[in-house]
């Protein structure tokens, strides 16, 4: 989901919708709306802005020496 798309969701809840209506406009999980209004009351316009998806190892340290062998 870009910024525009959450910013358009956000004005959407503001203007009086329920979050349910908000994010079927949208075509967006609730979840993904609720998410994002979180975010933009803790961060503001800047909070919605789309974040790099970075998964954790489930490596431990030593073990991506042993499979690079």
């Amino acid at each position: 989901m870009g910024e525009t798309l959450r910013a358009f969701t956000i004005a959407h809840a503001l203007e009086g919708l329920l979050r349910a209506e908000a994010a079927w406009l949208a075509c967006i999980e609730h979840q993904a709306l609720r998410d994002a209004v979180v975010r933009y009351n803790a961060e503001g316009v800047d909070g919605l802005s789309d974040r790099p998806h970075i998964r954790k190892s489930r490596l431990t340290d030593g073990q991506p020496a042993a499979l690079r062998g």
